[in-house]
């Protein structure tokens, strides 16, 4: 696949963030570009973060 005719659909990669999370990173984005694929990263916070923070009341 080249930029000017990237493939449908793309790469989804949902990390927690941290070092525990850099393999995985790092794998998705090479996919990513390895195929011209759209990379879309998914951040995913934890309940008790949400009740901590403002984005948890209505």
């Amino acid at each position: 696949m080249n930029q000017a005719n990237p493939a449908p659909g793309g790469i989804v990669c949902a990390t927690r963030g941290g070092e525990g999370s850099e393999r995985t990173i790092q794998r998705a984005i090479g996919l990513a570009r390895e195929r011209g694929l759209r990379l879309t990263f998914l951040y995913i916070a934890g309940l008790e973060f949400m009740r901590r923070t403002s984005m948890g009341h209505a």
